[in-house]
């Protein structure tokens, strides 16, 4: 037993060859779109990670790569993370591309001076990209096409972060197959759309794509995985495969991990305990599972994920359920939707707990830090006028160290204020210096700081109580503002609830 090679000994990487699975409808998807046209297409693989994006890209396309080229067509794969900017991408798109011709041998002396021109140093950008194209169209009317798989596309948004021009040429390069011959196969969690809007940019790189969202199994590849047992002469009896699919459900790579252990198991002569192999296996679950959860939260969707599984259905549209369904993180049951596996299922409902706390709680918090600058806004605006912010920075022109103090924080919210505007536009424009704040800072910078003069009477508690709900509030916000609830006690959540609903009570009385 010791001489079996192990089915599932490249879980977590890219899998070939004889032990990948199935991914017939995906294989079919690149073919039909990029591999088996005259003029290949431009296609986003997309999903959740460890799903198998990268290697149905590399079985569909790098593993032809033979047959590709007797096409002229070049299939050339380029990890996407591991460029330090926009410059460096783009003339990799020469080198890899030339680099493909000439091991072929079909570098001639037009082709090998139209690379040289890209790869030259020191050049700008305008420059650059004319040399690029030139390059590309030169290689085109050589009669080549060229298939650029970019895995971990994902990484566009920090790459490309404002940067409106690189997904203009990228668009312009896959859009023009005829000039260029360049077709585009991308990797990656989220849509091309969203990972546009992850980069702070105006883009129509997305409208040029196919799309193949890769989720679970299906039943045909279940069972070739279940062959791959067989194939080293493991026989899994019915309620083996129960257990299995009560942990992985059909994500491959749970599965994979799953498959791992048993068949170690196996070749070290102890029986397949499925339950047993979970155990060991637990920990590299739970990784995955916070992982998943971590990016759900990104995507704000995570919450929408809780309430379709385990209700009540506050706030769900239509869409989000869609979203969830076609990423393969949701299935339909008899009556309700089910997770991809009751094993998360029962994992999400330990989650459930902390997640409503924090909604609720985060909800509070949200509408005190609302009430109370509409608050200290009507303090102003009786005090001071409309016109309210020169007014109050007058009044304690006469008093150095408030001066100074008081100068600093607006300095920093107007700062914060032009930043907003300069990122969104005609959108930040309503913005008040009072939106650039967060719920203490509010008590730091206004009412603690002008509380004989404004606030006293408003708030009637003494000055020293406001200061201890100041601190509880930003003890509490930063935590569930970066998703670590876990940090907090549970007494401290409550009494910072109670806070926000005296703060919301104070407001409504000042309206």
């Amino acid at each position: 037993m010791e001489n079996i090679i192990n089915p599932f000994a490249n879980k977590g990487r890219i899998v070939t060859g004889k032990n990948f699975i199935g991914r017939f409808e995906g294989l079919k998807t690149v073919a039909n779109t990029v591999t088996e046209l005259p003029m290949p297409n431009n296609l986003a693989i997309i999903g959740y990670p460890r799903i198998g994006k990268s290697s149905l890209a590399n079985q569909a396309i790098i593993q032809k790569k033979e047959c590709l080229l007797e096409k002229n067509k070049l299939a050339v794969w380029i990890d996407f993370s591991g460029f330090s900017n926009r410059e460096a991408f783009f003339k990799s798109l020469v080198r890899y591309s030339f680099e493909k011709l000439r091991r072929a041998e079909r570098v001639d002396d037009e082709i090998k001076i139209s690379a040289s021109e890209v790869l030259e140093k020191g050049k700008v950008w305008d420059d650059l990209k004319y040399d690029i194209e030139i390059y590309f169209e030169t290689v085109r009317a050589k009669g080549y096409y060229t298939i650029f798989v970019l895995d971990e596309f994902d990484e566009a948004r920090n790459k490309f972060e404002n940067n409106t021009e690189a997904f203009r040429e990228m668009r312009h390069l896959g859009y023009d197959a005829q000039r260029y011959g360049i077709a585009f196969v991308t990797t990656s969690r989220r849509s091309i759309r969203d990972i546009e809007i992850q980069s702070k940019v105006s883009s129509t790189l997305d409208g040029i794509f196919g799309k193949e969202y890769l989720a679970m199994y299906k039943e045909k590849e279940l069972s070739e995985y279940y062959q791959l047992y067989e194939n080293i002469e493991i026989q899994l009896s019915d309620s083996q495969k129960k257990r299995i699919e009560y942990y992985c459900g059909r994500h491959p790579y749970l599965l994979a991990v799953l498959g791992f252990e048993a068949v170690e198991r196996f070749k070290e002569g102890q029986d397949i305990d499925i339950d047993a192999v979970f155990k060991k296996t637990q920990l590299q679950f739970a990784d995955y599972y916070e992982q998943l959860i971590a990016l759900l939260r990104e995507d704000k969707t995570f919450t929408n994920l809780l309430q379709i599984l385990l209700g009540p259905k506050i706030d769900v549209k239509p869409s989000d359920i869609d979203e969830l369904f076609i990423y393969g993180l949701i299935q339909k049951g008899e009556k309700y939707f089910a997770a991809f596996s009751q094993h998360f299922q029962n994992y999400l409902k330990f989650k459930e707990r902390d997640e409503k706390i924090e909604v609720e709680t985060w909800k509070l918090i949200s509408q005190a830090e609302k009430g109370l600058r509409q608050l200290i806004l009507n303090v102003f605006v009786k005090n001071f006028g409309e016109n309210w912010e020169e007014s109050y920075l007058s009044k304690y022109a006469k008093i150095a160290d408030k001066k100074k103090k008081l100068n600093d924080i607006f300095a920093k919210l107007r700062n914060a204020q032009q930043r907003d505007i300069d990122q969104y536009g005609s959108l930040a424009l309503n913005l008040t210096l009072l939106d650039q704040t967060y719920i203490h800072q509010l008590f730091d910078y206004f009412i603690l700081f002008s509380w004989d003069d404004l606030f006293k009477t408003v708030f009637q508690k003494e000055k020293k109580y406001w200061n201890e709900v100041k601190q509880s509030l930003e003890k509490i916000r930063n935590p569930m503002a970066h998703q670590k609830i876990q940090l907090l006690l549970e007494w401290e959540i409550k009494k910072v609830e109670e806070y926000c609903r005296e703060i919301i009570a104070i407001a409504e009385r000042t309206e």
